[in-house]
């Protein structure tokens, strides 16, 4: 009986999780109101479920990843600052022009955040660029979010190497480095932009023939941007990103040493194009970093108290012996508590140690484990209640939902989670694949 009533009480806290967070209650008030319930329907003692529990998994947290997340934010705030991220997006639109103005966005998008570069910031430096682009093509400015998000949401983020948290994370707790999973993973972070660049233009296309085209926001102001001779060489913004990327899978550096690495060397190259001092870009990115981590921290707490209730158990017990391999239960596990957090950060840091390591246990590769979560991670993530695709919807042209969700649904959500899906059956076929 104390087992139901806790599973019941989980499920009421996910409800209202989802709801609250529809409604722009802030995750850490919503995390807060879950752990309540959990801890009341659980038989928990209140104090030991916040102090103990919830606390504990928060700091733990907050101490393991704080580094990552403010040496990626400030990367995020360089590169926006001096105009180096928007000087990449030029280069990008030069070399593809209107007529491939999505693929253009995507990759420009995709390559910054595979550096190391903010979502949020990509999606504010490539807008600008892609609307112009759109613009010149005649291209229904609706679609702008969608390939925003395909490129800093799926392919870039869960990509082996990748200084992301959705892929540093599950590497450190499974102890298989950023490269675990290597070449299925990339076989599925290529099917991702492949599949999803030719359902883009399917769809794109079919909108241009019933006569759609480009249309100016209405009450959105331009966003000035500069000139050429204020930009930094679009090559050279290419070097910090690269050297993150060597530093942390050929010389083994460590994530937040890597990215850090890459802001001295952003700051050297582009110092002198820098909008604001130094304390400034830096205040703006210590915010940044302490908002996002947060956010993660208070659904991870969340995920420390529930592995104190007894639905806990049950819950493990019901996934572990579900029909099929144990991969397809990390999948959809993942699936599942992204779509809940509205988060990919989230739903690694609470599935990985929860469940990642029961299956590991069970003799799959920590490389397939690996793979499988993160890809899973960016799926669910943009359902419309997400913050990310909220703000990528109005910095993409102040589209609404209901003209822009459709094109980011499919490209992140089902395409990503077909992706997922093909990585669950090729490590099946192939456990011991590297």
């Amino acid at each position: 009986m104390t087992e139901i009533i806790s599973v019941i009480g989980l499920a009421i806290a996910v409800v209202l999780i989802i709801i609250l967070v529809m409604k722009d209650v802030p995750i850490l008030l919503t995390g807060l109101l879950g752990v309540l319930i959990l801890a009341v329907t659980g038989g928990l003692n209140l104090y030991d479920a916040f102090v103990t529990n919830y606390m504990g998994m928060y700091a733990s947290y907050f101490g393991k990843y704080f580094l990552m997340f403010l040496t990626g934010a400030l990367l995020g705030k360089i590169y926006e600052n001096t105009g180096a991220a928007e000087s990449i997006a030029v280069l990008f639109g030069r070399i593809f022009g209107a007529k491939w103005a999505p693929l253009a966005t995507v990759l420009s998008a995709g390559i910054m955040c595979y550096g190391g570069v903010s979502l949020f910031v990509v999606a504010f430096a490539v807008y600008p660029i892609a609307a112009k682009l759109y613009r010149e093509a005649n291209l229904p400015r609706r679609f702008i979010p969608g390939a925003l998000c395909l490129g800093t949401g799926s392919f870039a983020i869960n990509s082996p190497g990748s200084p992301q948290i959705h892929n540093i994370v599950p590497g450190n707790i499974l102890g298989d480095g950023p490269m675990g999973g290597m070449v299925f993973g990339f076989i599925c972070s290529g099917f991702i932009l492949v599949v999803g660049m030719i359902w883009y233009y399917a769809v794109m296309n079919k909108a241009v023939k019933n006569g759609e085209g480009w249309t100016e926001p209405a009450g959105m102001e331009e966003q000035p941007s500069r000139s050429a001779d204020a930009l930094p060489n679009s090559w050279l913004c290419f070097i910090p990103l690269i050297a993150v990327i060597i530093c942390l899978n050929i010389l083994g550096l460590p994530v937040e040493v890597s990215t850090l690495i890459g802001c001295v060397l952003a700051l050297l190259l582009f110092y002198k194009y820098k909008d604001e001092n130094l304390l400034g870009v830096f205040s703006k990115g210590t915010e940044g970093a302490l908002l996002a981590i947060t956010a993660s921290c208070a659904m991870v707490g969340f995920g420390g108290v529930l592995t104190a209730v007894p639905a806990y158990d049950f819950l493990i017990n019901a996934l572990l012996n579900m029909p099929g391999p144990p991969l397809l239960s990390v999948f959809i596990t993942t699936t599942l508590v992204s779509g809940i957090t509205a988060s990919g950060s989230s739903a690694v840091s609470i599935v990985t140690p929860i469940l990642g390591e029961q299956v590991l246990a069970l003799g799959v590769p920590a490389g397939a484990i690996h793979r499988v979560i993160t890809l899973s991670s960016c799926g669910m993530d943009t359902m419309p209640h997400a913050g990310y695709v909220a703000t990528t919807l109005k910095v993409g042209g102040q589209v609404s939902h209901k003209e822009g969700y459709g094109m980011i649904f499919r490209m992140t959500v089902i395409v990503t989670s077909m992706a997922a899906l093909l990585a669950v059956i090729l490590f099946t076929i192939f456990p011991n694949m590297p």
